[in-house]
């Protein structure tokens, strides 16, 4: 009886411990190799990656942008428009699925590449460097704002 008592605790407790990583890497198709490579650079002290793994990534996402392209391209034509031009319906979902399994099989490529430890760190980077990027354009487009007031 103790033994399937102490089974029934614990099964649960294993159950809502596990924890669920994302692995996947926002954005990272918008950015070109060089691009890449230099905010990798300015950020060596973030995230430590080799020149010859930084290759491997960018050849990783070049290998994968033409169909990833492809893919937007069909995103967006399946999106119903009325006459005026102007969306009425969502995308394809099909399509939606695939772009992210392109996303998450590149992701998951980097993954073994880098390893856990270093792929957060590089992830942390995607992530506040896109930030920073969203931060400018706001602030761009406040500006524009002001001045035409």
């Amino acid at each position: 009886m103790k033994k399937i008592f102490f089974l029934l605790l614990i099964f649960p407790l294993t159950l809502f411990s596990q924890t669920h990583e994302i692995t996947s890497l926002p954005n990272i198709f918008t950015y070109k190799g060089e691009e890449l490579r230099t905010i990798i650079k300015a950020n060596q002290s973030i995230v430590k990656i080799s020149d010859v793994e930084i290759n491997a990534i960018i050849k990783t996402l070049d290998g994968r942008k033409e169909e990833k392209n492809k893919l937007i391209d069909k995103i967006q034509k399946s999106i119903p428009v009325d006459k005026d031009g102007k969306p009425i319906g969502k995308a394809n979902p099909e399509f939606i699925g695939q772009y992210n399994a392109i996303v998450i099989e590149v992701s998951d490529s980097i993954l073994e590449l880098l390893g856990e430890k270093r792929f957060r760190q590089f992830r942390r980077l995607i992530i506040d460097d896109q930030e920073k990027k969203n931060a400018e354009s706001v602030r761009k487009a406040l500006e524009a704002r002001k001045r035409k007031k």
